[in-house]
């Protein structure tokens, strides 16, 4: 058979890998995409929503770290792997959600424990953050790049809670056993335990564990500098307080 005269002109490697490259972005876009946002998690109902309404009205975000995500250069993802049971989840979560409200360029997915380690599964092949997945601790905030590359990973608390919660936890030495315990009585112990540890929560984060926690998430991003080549934020007036004036918002 008469060969053509011009064979097809082959795709260059080059070309070939952008187009994979191309096709796994597409791919990530729609994955992240049918992700639940906050909101949707929330009204799912898998954690009070009184609770984390509460919460998200009890959080100020301190002024240079609100200047430093208001001007972050380019989009970033989060991923909030969280379990529904947990006091940290009702202390952590809004948190996370605050700071996303801040930029246009910050999008936060909710997914719980079993959905989010499938999502992470699928959304990357990070050999460090798959190999400790099975054993995380949650909640677990995890932070990708524009082009949905891992960039950093948090969780399950700001350090500053443990030795809150190691006393705490030395006052009710019971809280393992009955947790373990499947009797009805034994379960509304450990409910009201849990209760009991949600409130304290609150008031420990209330007294600068808010502040802790922001920071120790604005650790994950890179640095945005200023003309002069320092960080902006951290120059900025009020950068050093306690707390901010942000605004507060209505949640539904």
């Amino acid at each position: 058979m008469r060969q053509p005269d011009h064979a097809p002109e082959r795709a260059k490697p080059e070309r070939v890998k952008e187009l994979h490259a191309q096709q796994g972005m597409k791919d990530a876009a729609l994955l992240f995409a049918a992700a639940p946002t906050y909101e949707e998690y929330v009204a799912a109902g898998l954690v009070p929503a009184r609770l984390l309404h509460a919460r998200m009205a009890e959080i100020r975000v301190p002024p240079g770290d609100q200047l430093f995500f208001t001007t972050l250069p380019e989009p970033f993802y989060l991923i909030a792997v969280v379990a529904e049971d947990s006091p940290v989840t009702v202390a952590v979560l809004p948190i996370i959600a605050r700071i996303a409200r801040l930029s246009p360029l910050l999008d936060l997915r909710v997914l719980a424990e079993d959905e989010g380690i499938e999502f992470l599964s699928r959304a990357t092949d990070d050999p460090e953050l798959l190999a400790g997945l099975p054993d995380a601790d949650l909640p677990l905030l995890v932070l990708f790049d524009r082009e949905r590359q891992v960039a950093g990973q948090w969780g399950p608390q700001p350090q500053a809670l443990d030795p809150y919660l190691d006393a705490w936890l030395n006052r009710h030495p019971d809280v393992d056993a009955l947790a373990e315990d499947d009797t009805a009585a034994g379960q509304a112990a450990y409910a009201a335990l849990l209760d009991e540890l949600t409130q304290e929560m609150r008031l420990w984060f209330n007294s600068g564990l808010n502040r802790a926690c922001v920071a120790e998430i604005r650790a994950m991003f890179p640095s945005v500098p200023d003309e002069a080549g320092q960080d902006a934020a951290s120059n900025a007036p009020g950068a050093g307080d306690d707390e901010g004036d942000e605004d507060d918002e209505t949640d539904d």
